[in-house]
């Protein structure tokens, strides 16, 4: 122990003695009835309803029993230090009494909070929890501190003193009453008189001690508790506050030659209505409100096209450059932007000029910049940056490539490629989204025709077989599993989930006008890849509604009051691959009997850090080679990509800027069939004078193969060009009243042209025809409640299709019911449940492990993760024993009780079945930070969401581990009806996103749309918005 200096020991005598002298004075004062220093606090001994008191206390009981003890430590308190007011002892006691309940509140809410896994929590682990509940007790106890210091100010006696420095603070009051507390003396302790004292024993010392050093720990955690509340809420209000966007009032900004002023009004959901008096002024509008809402999400975009995204955020995003310099999308972006028109140049122009306008306004940047990253300042947009986002988007949605990749790999695993298309069938043309007696290519055509057609998907002449297995570590799979950016570009793999759209005619509807509902599903990220907002150009004629996507400045997915639109991904083939031959040397590659040299192009990552990292990109006649893409080593097996994208200059972004001023189905599908080539799409359409339409858009090679391998690139295999317009088919009224599409086939066996034979399986399509031709069949006229029970339907079409045509699910039972006990009981399970993913419901959960099982037998082990429709497969082994299709004459019983069994045991190994509202969970995760520590405030997540991984409302299930987690879904739903009777008219359209529309993880737009999405429920999606007092623009 450190010895006492003499100057201590000098203090602490004087200390002693005043302190003797202040104790004297007391108790000569109190002999002589006066009343001390400070007011005497004698508590009057008087009755009690059931309790008689006495000096020990020991016959007291509740509340008397707690006067008492107070009563005593307060003499305590008086006999050494003087007394204190009644007044001040309530104040501590109810400032202690609050904070005490406030801790309690706290730690249930949080527990609350992290059992229900609402939104608000963010994606926390358990160790985050805990670490948010003592993050939250030691802000209260900071809480605490200020209030006794501000109670000493307040309540301080001035009375009986000369100066200021005799005043005792409360705080000392407080701290003499603990060390009275945790003094060695018994309870209601001796007087002290001169230097006889009670010498306390060993337990009241140990005792003593553990007390004292608690109230050391206790105060030590109140100051940390202090500061880092001082802290939290000068960070957090500060970042919440300065980095809200300029939202009422007005901004005045150096824009040239401005048409006039533009309104800019936020409704309740944080949805911008813009208002201007011309196109320019609005897009200009348009880019200024999205950089409000946006920014961050704007400049990742445009950087991962570029391949300057490790610029901002480091390293880790070089695998996600090397991606987009591949892909060479700023080149392309660049050329196709030089051939616009000069009308979408100039929106183009405003539109980039409206996000740089913010950008000089110097705002306070979000958290996603600030805290992480530590970046300052964002760089200026480009006008031609805009076109990158629809190429990103075209890239996503063709899935086709990674199709052909997988098949490879499976042919060097020792199938031939015609066992191949046994093992993974082309699409089924059951369910297509178009009937062969509304397309006029197939007018005239015979029934040999036609399988004539169709036997084109079957030509494996020419196709690469490579003569060993080919192992992978793919830069998309690497992406996919980047745990700290793999969020940021889920959809740079090309690999299309789901979507629905379908359009009614009006003599199915109730009120004789269209109906059309639209859900397309992408990663469910926060914030939403959709931004909602409202477009208002009266001297125009424009009025529009609807979801957009970052750095498009129009509505791509909505309403006007002429027409109203919605989109699916069409799985159409506008990829195809080819294996490169190397010349005499690496520089050059054999074509068409002659040697080619490559054009290489070197690029240099850069990153935030100063690291660099050289790319070099290598074209062919056919594009690219990409064989880094799909990891596979480039020297020894060489892999060109032909893209229309890539393959010549793109005008589509002509066609997006142009579509919203249709005035009628014609005039839209037109505009797509003519020159909407960046991105394979299914378009349904209504106008307001009752008409329903069907138009494709995309790209497709005019190949003499069937697209679905790897072809030899020696030129015999070479497409002629492209599809013509033509052979994209558009429809308009069909008489059966309706179309749908859910990525399945667009086009019935036989179609003279080859769109592609790849898609989605059948089951959510199969479901929407079935919605619909019962109503229709039972003579119901539909409403928009119809629709909606349609977009949230959670039946699995899977479920009742396996056990009405192919009896499994009683084939089981009967398997297992007399097998072990719960194999029967869940076998019982299955065979009851109706299918319906209900959140109270046990059978969703088991079924979901089941079908995991399933497709994981289905398909050869080299490609277990394969992108392929494992579905089909399982489909096809499910309906028959052939040799031909698994390889025993037992196939299907085997293949399925394997399955049941080993989902069975998965599930009981994490300790059995849970309602599917609880075992379920709807993710929002962060572009950035869901992997990392900052997720809990960034990400977002849902229990009791319906919808499974083939429903109509669709959740695919990706992670089983803990719980069944999904983030692909509906991204955006619309419901919308062309009914002209303005009174009904506007209150019969809605949308939503899953989030909110806001970027800013602090801001009240950020998630506060989850609730609404997870219960089905909408915004009004209207048109007739009254402006008032928004944000304008001068």
């Amino acid at each position: 122990m450190k010895k006492e200096t003499a100057a201590q020991r000098r203090q602490r005598e004087i200390y002693q003695d005043n302190l003797l002298k202040e104790i004297e004075k007391n108790r000569l004062l109190r002999e002589e009835g006066g009343t001390g220093v400070v007011h005497d606090l004698t508590v009057q001994q008087g009755n009690d309803d059931s309790d008689t008191e006495d000096d020990s206390g020991k016959n007291l009981k509740g509340f008397s029993k707690f006067k008492w003890t107070i009563q005593q430590k307060i003499n305590d308190i008086n006999e050494h230090f003087g007394s204190i007011p009644n007044r001040v002892v309530m104040q501590m006691i109810l400032i202690l009494g609050i904070v005490v309940i406030l801790s309690i509140i706290a730690i249930a809410l949080t527990i609350v909070l992290f059992i229900e896994h609402a939104h608000i929590m963010g994606r926390c682990s358990g160790a985050e929890t805990i670490i948010i509940v003592i993050f939250d007790l030691l802000i209260l106890q900071g809480v605490l501190i200020l209030l006794l210091v501000m109670n000493t100010y307040l309540t301080m006696d001035y009375r009986n003193h000369d100066n200021v420095s005799d005043i005792n603070p409360i705080y000392d009051t407080f701290f003499k009453g603990i060390i009275i507390w945790t003094s060695p003396h018994k309870q209601g302790h001796d007087k002290i008189e001169d230097d006889e004292t009670e010498k306390p024993s060993m337990i009241s010392r140990v005792r003593t001690m553990g007390l004292r050093c608690l109230f050391l720990i206790s105060f030590i955690l109140c100051i940390l508790g202090g500061i880092l509340f001082l802290v939290f809420f000068a960070v957090v209000m500060g970042i919440t506050h300065t980095s809200y966007p300029h939202i009422r009032g007005t901004v005045n900004l150096s824009y040239a030659n401005a048409d006039g002023n533009i309104i800019i009004e936020r409704d309740a959901y944080g949805v911008p209505h813009i208002k201007a008096t011309s196109m320019r002024d609005l897009s200009y509008g348009q880019g200024y409100a999205e950089a409000q809402d946006r920014l961050f999400q704007l400049d990742i975009t445009r950087r991962a096209g570029r391949g300057t995204l490790s610029g901002l955020v480091g390293t880790g995003a070089f695998d996600i450059d090397e991606l987009g310099v591949t892909l060479q999308l700023e080149k392309k972006a660049r050329a196709s932007y030089a051939a616009l028109s000069n009308t979408s140049k100039t929106l183009l122009t405003a539109y980039v000029d409206g996000i740089n306008a913010y950008i000089d306004e110097k705002p306070v940047l979000t958290a996603d910049y600030t805290m992480v990253f530590d970046n300052r300042t964002v760089q200026k947009f480009e006008p031609f940056e805009t076109l990158i986002s629809m190429y990103l988007l075209g890239w996503r949605l063709s899935a086709n490539a990674r199709h052909e990749i997988e098949r490879m790999k499976m042919i060097g695993d020792g199938l031939t490629p015609a066992r191949v298309l046994e093992v993974v069938p082309p699409a089924n043309t059951n369910f297509t989204v178009l009937l062969e007696s509304e397309l006029t290519q197939m007018n005239g055509l015979s029934q040999a025709q036609k399988d004539t057609n169709e036997a084109a998907r079957n030509n494996v002449t020419n196709v690469y077989t490579p003569a060993s297995p080919i192992k992978t570590n793919s830069l998309i799979e690497r992406l996919e599993s980047n745990p700290f950016y793999n969020k940021i570009m889920d959809g740079l793999a090309p690999d299309t989930k789901a979507s629905n759209n379908w359009v009614i005619g009006g003599q199915h509807t109730d009120s004789g006008f269209p109906f059309l509902a639209n859900d397309p599903h992408l990663t469910m990220t926060s914030p939403s890849p959709f931004y909602l907002k409202h477009l208002v150009c009266e001297s125009c004629n424009l009025n529009a509604i609807g979801a957009g996507v970052a750095l498009i400045p129009s509505i791509v997915i909505g309403k006007t009051d002429k027409v109203a639109w919605g989109i699916t991904a069409a799985y159409t083939d506008v990829i195809d691959l080819y294996k490169i031959a190397y010349g005499n040397s690496f520089d050059a590659y054999n074509h068409q009997g002659t040697s080619k040299a490559f054009e290489d192009t070197v690029y240099t990552l850069r990153a935030s850090n100063g690291q660099t990292k050289k790319i070099t990109v290598r074209e062919t006649v056919y594009g690219p080679l990409v064989s880094n893409i799909f990891g596979i080593p480039q020297f020894t097996l060489p892999i060109a990509m032909h893209w229309g994208v890539l393959d010549s200059i793109d005008t589509s972004m002509d066609t997006v800027l142009s579509i919203v001023h249709s005035e009628n189905v014609d005039e839209f599908t037109a505009a797509i069939n003519a020159n909407v080539t960046a991105i394979p799409l299914n378009f349904v359409v209504v106008d307001s004078s009752n008409n329903t339409a069907y138009a494709l858009s995309g790209k497709i090679p005019n190949r003499p193969h069937s697209g679905l391998f790897v072809m030899n690139g020696n030129g015999d295999s070479d497409p002629a060009g492209f599809l013509p317009r033509s052979a994209y088919p558009v429809v308009k009224n069909p008489p059966r009243g309706w179309i749908a599409s859910a990525n399945n086939r667009v086009v019935p066996h036989g179609y003279p042209h080859n769109l592609g034979y790849d898609a989605a399986s059948i089951y959510r399509a199969s479901r929407i025809h079935t919605r619909i031709s019962e109503a229709i069949d039972s003579s119901i006229k539909m409403n928009i409640t119809t629709l909606r029970s349609i977009q949230l339907d959670s039946v699995s079409s899977a479920y009742l299709t396996w056990n009405s045509t192919f009896d499994i699910f009683n084939t089981i039972y009967e398997s297992q019911k007399d097998e072990v006990a719960i194999y029967s009981l869940r076998a019982a399970a299955l065979k009851e449940w109706n299918g319906n993913y209900s959140l109270s419901s046990e059978a969703p959960m088991l079924f979901e492990f089941f079908l995991r099982e399933l497709r994981r037998s289905a398909l050869p082990t080299s490609v277990e993760s394969s992108t392929l429709s494992s579905v089909i497969r399982v489909t096809n082994l499910l309906s028959s024993n052939s040799d031909d299709v698994c390889g025993t004459s037992s196939c299907r019983s085997t293949f399925v009780i394997n399955a049941f069994r080993a989902a069975v045991d998965a599930v009981e190994t994490r300790g059995g079945l849970l309602s599917w509202g609880l075992s379920h969970v709807v993710e929002f995760p962060s572009t950035i930070y869901d992997s990392s520590p900052l997720k809990c405030f960034a990400s977002r997540q849902t229990y009791n969401a319906i919808g499974g991984s083939l429903t109509v409302n669709v959740a695919p299930i990706v992670s089983f581990n803990g719980t069944l987690n999904s983030y692909h879904g509906p991204s955006y739903r619309q419901l919308i009806t062309m009914n002209t009777n303005r009174t009904l008219g506007d209150a019969d359209s809605f949308f939503v996103v899953p989030t909110g529309n806001s970027g800013n993880m602090v801001s009240p737009f950020y998630d506060n749309l989850i609730s609404l999405w997870r219960t089905g429920e909408y915004m009004n999606m209207s048109t007739a918005y009254s402006f008032n007092s928004g944000s304008v623009l001068t």
